[in-house]
């Protein structure tokens, strides 16, 4: 309702009165929250297999309501049709999902086989980076970001990667090396930790 009528409550409540953009860009933007909504949905009910501490739970809550909402306020005003950095934006938002998800399919079919209990998945996207989940999200932000065709989603954008850099990739390290010990530091030798052939 926000982004088809010129004022809502959200935009009364800042003070502000809010101007529908482009309507291709609205539905772009639309799609890629359902797109994401749906892929969150089958990680945590599916694919994952196991239980979520509050810790863990809690930020991406927040995290996905920051997507959700921001990007989706941040771009219903923009005027301009979609052109081509839209569209980049579209093929990283689905490269991104391909290695968020991809990498988590891939690693619950090696942890699925019970000669593999216990070991180390270094497989797949994993080969690529020790992250390929962070490393996606960032790739889906980014280009969720791009579509809004508003310079402020980079805050967004900046916030999820410090977030992995900073914060979620040393902690999960730190958990990793503990737990595999050498069959983690002979991974960490040959693998970048987040961003394939880079970092």
């Amino acid at each position: 309702i926000l982004l088809r009528h010129r004022s809502g409550t959200v935009g009364r409540l800042c003070g502000q009165t809010w101007v529908p953009g482009d309507e291709g860009r609205r539905v772009v933007l639309a799609v890629l929250g359902v797109v994401l909504w749906g892929r969150m949905t089958l990680t945590g009910l599916f694919i994952l297999r196991r239980r979520f501490g509050w810790s863990e739970a809690v930020p991406v809550i927040l995290a996905s309501a920051l997507y959700q909402w921001g990007f989706a306020m941040l771009g219903a005003g923009a005027k301009a049709p979609l052109g081509a950095l839209a569209w980049v934006g579209v093929a990283l938002f689905a490269i991104g999902s391909v290695f968020n998800t991809g990498s988590e399919l891939q690693r619950r079919a090696f942890k699925e086989k019970p000669e593999n209990a216990g070991k180390l998945y270094t497989g797949g996207f994993f080969a690529l980076t020790r992250h390929p989940n962070y490393f996606g999200d960032s790739l889906w932000g980014l280009g969720w970001a791009l579509v809004t065709r508003n310079p402020w989603s980079a805050v967004i954008v900046v916030i999820e990667v410090s977030g992995f850099v900073f914060s979620q990739i040393p902690t999960l390290d730190r958990y990793l090396a503990s737990h595999y010990g050498d069959a983690y530091a002979a991974w960490a030798r040959r693998t970048k930790r987040f961003i394939p052939f880079v970092y």
